[in-house]
């Protein structure tokens, strides 16, 4: 969650919406809609804005539609990758984190490009000019190649799924409803991508298996860490250890998969119907009907 505060600094009132920053006066806090008062105004109490109380209004909370306070969906605010969270990891972009670097648009533009058109498909060249940014840059900072960004941009997609793993599982504490609102989420970035985006952790690892040795461990661990996840959310139900870590494994599989067969049909079916038997499945160990 994020922290939000109103101190005062030389009589004047400054906010400070997350942990760690120092104070800016008169500048904008765009995370919680608040913004300290120009010089000789006030404003009574510490009461929000009318946009602090719309930023926290989210339609449905843990899913892509977008915020009514900055209209913009989760995956655009992910890639923006200048994001706090509020609720359900509800991101929303902050002023102090707005600049991004030249090896960060590489590995996004790396990213970007693995889930439309797959590793063979996508060229160090074609990166740079994705990302806007030298050949000579790019090997600056991947001097391992394509081999190096593509393990990098793997890495990016596991903590780009884990927002949206945490954020579904956050929702509820019924293992199959939270499970339900990840297929949802899943199912309306994909349509909102026109079924272009897809896994780029899966997507590489198929295309590379058997000859890339540091893009196969980057994808253990991606899909490790969500495994994870899973079981941190499932024993907190009450499921069993030893059972957790099996359905972890059954959940991330099947989002995965379905996840691919929902692109490949262009249709929301494939991962709606995956989530209500995944749900069906997690109730047997809870206890909830479905």
């Amino acid at each position: 969650m994020v922290a939000a505060a109103v101190g005062r600094d030389n009589g004047r009132r400054h906010t400070i919406c997350h942990r760690g920053a120092h104070p800016r006066r008169n500048r904008p806090t765009i995370a919680l809609g608040l913004a300290a008062p120009a010089p000789g105004r006030r404003r009574a109490g510490n009461a929000p804005t009318v946009a602090a109380r719309r930023a926290c209004a989210h339609p449905f909370p843990g899913t892509n539609a977008p915020s009514r306070a900055t209209g913009l969906t989760l995956t655009q605010l992910w890639n923006e990758r200048s994001i706090h969270v509020i609720g359900y990891d509800h991101a929303v972009k902050t002023p102090e984190r707005t600049t991004v670097g030249t090896r960060e648009r590489i590995v996004r533009a790396t990213s970007r490009l693995l889930q439309r058109q797959g590793y063979e498909g996508t060229g160090v060249k074609q990166i740079s000019r994705e990302a806007e940014a030298t050949l000579g840059s790019v090997y600056h900072f991947f001097p391992g190649g394509k081999q190096e960004l593509a393990a990098e941009a793997i890495r990016h997609g596991d903590e780009e799924f884990a927002v949206l793993l945490r954020a579904g599982l956050g929702s509820s504490p019924d293992p199959g409803e939270a499970v339900l609102v990840c297929t949802r989420m899943l199912a309306r970035e994909l349509r909102a991508s026109d079924w272009q985006d897809g896994c780029p952790v899966s997507t590489t690892a198929l295309e590379t298996a058997g000859r890339a040795p540091e893009i196969e461990r980057a994808v253990a661990a991606a899909y490790a860490n969500w495994r994870a996840i899973v079981v941190d959310h499932l024993v907190a139900a009450g499921i069993g250890t030893q059972d957790a870590a099996e359905l972890a494994g059954t959940v991330i599989c099947t989002l995965e998969g379905a996840e691919l067969a929902a692109r490949i049909a262009c249709s929301e079916e494939p991962l709606l119907v995956s989530g209500k038997h995944l749900a069906r499945l997690l109730g047997t160990y809870t206890g909830a009907q479905r």
